[in-house]
């Protein structure tokens, strides 16, 4: 992640874009400051359009940082703080899983490769 969410679907009008940008640093910036922010508190003003956009970024976010600190995350605990939301979280958990399983895929075979074997 770069830092900054991303528009995938239609642009957000830019007032609507800011106030989304400003969410999620306010969020990111929270994490970075030892604090447990609720991805739920930093959607509630926002209109519809702009927490479709916001929600995905956050909960990647959030499982990144939790990881980091060496949680174990459950899908199940994200389709019930966000049970309309059951299908994202499901892409979230699978797409995380296969960016482990490919970095331990790599791993595996630089280690099994010997390096500067000679003749």
């Amino acid at each position: 992640m770069n830092g900054a969410p991303r528009t995938e679907s239609t642009p957000l009008p830019l007032p609507l874009a800011r106030q989304v940008e400003a969410a999620f640093q306010r969020f990111e910036s929270a994490w970075r400051a030892g604090q447990r922010p609720l991805i739920e508190d930093h959607l509630g003003s926002l209109p519809g359009p702009a927490r479709t956009v916001l929600l995905p970024e956050l909960l990647e976010l959030e499982l990144s940082c939790r990881r980091r600190a060496g949680e174990t995350v459950r899908p199940e605990e994200y389709r019930q703080r966000f049970p309309e939301h059951a299908a994202l979280i499901e892409s979230l958990f699978r797409e995380e899983a296969g960016k482990a399983a490919g970095v331990a895929s790599r791993e595996q075979d630089s280690a099994a490769s010997p390096v500067g074997a000679g003749p």
